[in-house]
């Protein structure tokens, strides 16, 4: 373990999630929640599971990484709220992390260029177009919606696709790795990565990356 303390990641924005303790991008102890049970209600639970398998408490983690996007709405707003609360309370800094970038991060991947997918429901998937190279994980371009056959068509000639929503199977990409989220090595080499790139305390200013307009509208006057 490195000197600095481990930090807790949580991701709720995709159908699987994931919550680790993490230290220097290695996994102490990691709990995930199927697409069967509703994520904020077993939330706290998985946090408090995760915990106890890396042998540590709330007390001991020196900040909070969490899935800022884009994914499902509530799903979203579940993990950011939560993990606010624990960084609010605690005194401690909270960094947030792109949800489909730590998709991208899943250790058996190639380097070269990827897409990284996750069901965006109503007949679209959320893709972003991702580098690899020794591991590390830079966006090409921003999130977007597409239609499945556009998302399709972006794999063509890529070294991956890693995802859920669409058939990755029927891409034209090299290495096809069908996921319903990030995996809690995922998060862990992100948050390293931002942390490498200066990441200072977000708690005040993390938005959720929802990536289009919510499916909820209020009502007209």
């Amino acid at each position: 373990m490195s000197a600095q303390r481990p930090w807790l990641v949580l991701d709720t924005a995709a159908p699987v999630a994931v919550v680790a303790v993490v230290d220097d991008g290695a996994v102490l102890g990691e709990h995930t929640l199927s697409e069967t049970k509703r994520h904020a209600e077993g939330l706290i639970d998985a946090i408090d599971r995760a915990l106890l398998l890396a042998g540590v408490t709330l007390d001991d983690i020196e900040g909070v990484g969490v899935g800022r996007g884009p994914g499902s709405f509530i799903g979203v707003r579940t993990g950011i709220a939560t993990a606010k609360g624990i960084t609010l309370a605690r005194g401690r800094p909270l960094i947030g992390l792109s949800t489909l970038l730590a998709l991208a991060a899943t250790p058996e991947l190639p380097d070269g260029a990827g897409l990284a997918l996750i069901d965006a429901k109503r007949g679209e998937v959320y893709a972003q177009l991702v580098e690899r190279r020794a591991g590390v994980v830079r966006a090409v371009d921003p999130p977007a919606a597409l239609a499945p056959a556009d998302a399709t068509a972006r794999a063509a000639g890529l070294a991956f696709v890693v995802g859920s929503g669409l058939d990755v199977d029927a891409t034209a990409a090299t290495v096809r790795v069908a996921r319903p989220g990030p995996t809690a090595l995922g998060l862990a080499q992100v948050l390293r990565q931002r942390q490498a790139e200066g990441a200072a305390d977000e708690t005040d200013a993390l938005v959720p990356d929802y990536c289009r307009p919510p499916d909820a509208k209020l009502p007209a006057r």
